[in-house]
């Protein structure tokens, strides 16, 4: 066993008088499927059939029952593929200059490459220069101005695309052999876009027409529509389909011009490819880095370039090179003015470009106390700083960031100034609150079932958002934040439904008011009027701890009144009763077990 291709079916044989066991495995451990047939009545053995799927080593394991592996098992079998061979850069050339193209055998499995460049029937002399990685060059020099083969073999097989052709021209035309003014001009010689019309122009050709070649990457001849004009000028116009280095061949009677063959780089701005600008989060913030990619990996070869700019100034961007053709763009919003990102590859429009990014005053908030840390944007800026009151607060300045502490509720204004010019450049507010400002003014009375609602005042607080969470034991009742009036005062609005204490924790910018939530507590509708019950008792408990509910007798005497808790399992629980001082009935008891409790009077 030694190689073999991949989708081609493999053959050996197993000289035993029992069936053997066949295990196959690819590169990534993985089975690959085994025929196994007997040979016929009159030989002795099995003949063993697979086909490999995947390039790479194959361990074959041949084993007979009772018996371990058979001599040699497991054996290795390397598995190639001429398929993926890749001939690149053939390009049109000169007779007696050296020609070149290259060979990828990469991906292609272990095996021998069998080269061969030929013209008119005799093969020309050509070396290999190994680049590494399976990855070679192919030289060899013309002696004739004709179409040469170049076929290339890969184990025996021939690769995509062989035999090939190059394209070899007569040398360069001197003065002395009649076009001493034969030239070429046009920017589309150096550069070309894909799939768009590219011309450049021909003079000097008096009494003689030129012949174009425009050869691509992987050999081929893109068509190239020849006009004539007077006077011996002609224009040649070509469109390109695939990206990379082309050559143009301008000649004349077989022999090339001056400058001839142009090296060409084709390149396709639509394979430039733009994220993170989509902004389907809304605008950016005024002051917070804006990063976005600029794939051009797949374009060609090129320059591209970036500006950043609103209707006023153009904005510092920084471009950092992640990989070949892969880039990560920041910028920082110097103000609310929409932001252009305008891009160009090769001196063209990408598609989307200039790409608008609308910015928001971004409105931090800081608890009063608290030191404020401020990043610079830039290394050439400096940052003035005003409290509410309007006075300069001195800062420290720590590793590219501003800090200072806060002392008073209110907008802290941040200037930001260019250090030379000292023009401004952005500015930035931060809001200072103090949650112990917050101010409750009201709570109304607790009704099962009906609205309960608490008044809060921010008026002293700063600026910022009010938030609460209302809960009965473990379980959260909605609510609903009302306002502001006209005297700056907001409302809680909630529903219990349940007959027990709730806890309310009123926040301010995520921060609580108080260590402690407002404790209500929350009465039958009928309180006062009719016997009721209420209590978190009457819905949770944790066991081994005594819990308790109460019961408005309506001053109806206690020995009226008996209470029965049956816990889990039916199970009746002792219950103690005493009288409180309100005139309420208090009800205690103790689950040893969890599980569901029924209460009943």
């Amino acid at each position: 066993m030694d190689k073999v291709s991949v989708g081609r079916l493999f053959e050996f044989v197993v000289e035993s008088d029992t069936k053997p066991t066949v295990e196959v495995l690819g590169p990534a451990r993985r089975s690959v499927p085994v025929k196994i047939d007997p040979l016929g009545s009159s030989t002795l053995g099995y003949n063993i059939k697979f086909e490999p799927m995947e390039v790479g080593d194959h361990s074959v394991e041949v084993r007979l029952p009772g018996g371990g592996h058979v001599e040699g098992s497991p054996f290795l079998l390397k598995a190639y593929s001429a398929e993926k061979v890749i001939v690149t850069d053939i390009r049109a050339g000169v007779v007696n200059k050296s020609v070149s193209f290259g060979i990828n055998a990469s991906q292609a499995g272990a095996g021998n490459l069998e080269i061969i460049v030929a013209v008119n029937g005799k093969n020309v002399p050509n070396f290999v220069q190994s680049e590494g990685n399976a990855r070679f060059k192919v030289n060899f020099k013309p002696t004739e101005a004709a179409t040469h083969s170049l076929s290339v073999r890969f184990n025996g097989h021939p690769v995509p695309g062989s035999p090939f052709s190059c394209h070899i021209a007569a040398a360069a035309a001197s003065p002395s052999m009649g076009l001493p003014r034969a030239m070429a001009m046009g920017e589309c010689l150096k550069q070309a876009a894909v799939k768009m019309d590219n011309t450049f122009e021909l003079e000097g050709f008096e009494g003689v027409e030129p012949q174009i070649f425009v050869t691509s990457p992987s050999g081929d001849n893109e068509h190239c529509q020849l006009s004539q004009h007077d006077g011996g000028s002609y224009s040649a116009s070509f469109r390109p389909t695939t990206v990379g280095r082309h050559l143009i061949s301008v000649t004349a009677n077989d022999q090339h011009i001056n400058g001839s063959p142009f090296s060409c780089n084709v390149f396709d701005v639509s394979r430039v490819s733009i994220s993170g600008l989509e902004q389907q989060y809304g605008p950016a913030n005024l002051g917070v880095p804006v990063t976005f990619s600029v794939d051009a990996a797949g374009a060609g070869e090129g320059t591209l370039e970036l500006v950043v700019s609103t209707d006023s100034s153009t904005v510092k961007a920084e471009v950092v090179a992640c990989a070949r053709g892969l880039y990560d763009v920041t910028f920082v919003p110097q103000s609310t003015e929409p932001h252009y990102v305008n891009i160009t590859f090769n001196e063209v429009a990408v598609d989307g470009s200039p790409f608008r990014v609308d910015i928001q005053q971004h409105t931090q908030h800081i608890q009063i106390g608290s030191l404020a840390a401020i990043d610079f944007p830039a290394d050439d800026q400096i940052v003035e700083i005003f409290s509410p009151d309007q006075k300069s607060v001195p800062y420290s300045i720590n590793r590219q960031t501003a800090e200072f502490r806060t002392h008073m509720t209110g907008n802290y204004t941040l200037r930001f100034i260019d250090r030379e010019t000292r023009q401004h450049i952005g500015s930035r507010t931060l809001c200072v609150f103090d949650p112990t400002l917050v101010k409750i003014t009201e709570v109304s009375e607790a009704l099962c079932h009906r609205p309960a609602s608490i008044g809060v005042s921010l008026n002293e607080a700063g600026q910022g958002d009010l938030s609460a969470l209302v809960r009965c034991g473990a379980t959260e009742v909605p609510h609903t934040i009302r306002g502001p009036s006209k005297t700056g005062v907001y409302e809680i609005v909630y529903q219990p439904t349940r007959v027990a204490p709730h806890k309310i924790s009123i926040l301010f910018n995520e921060v609580p008011i108080s260590l402690k939530p407002l404790e209500i507590s929350v009465l039958p509708a009928s309180a006062g009027k009719e016997i009721s019950v209420s209590g978190l008792g009457l819905y949770q408990s944790r066991v081994g701890k005594t819990t308790s509910f109460a019961i408005d007798t309506v001053k109806r005497p206690a020995r009226e009144f008996d209470v029965v808790v049956s816990g889990p399992g039916g199970q009746a629980l002792p219950v103690r009763c005493y009288q409180t001082k309100n005139g309420h009935l208090q009800a205690e008891f103790t689950i040893n077990k969890p599980g569901q409790c029924v209460i009943g009077k």
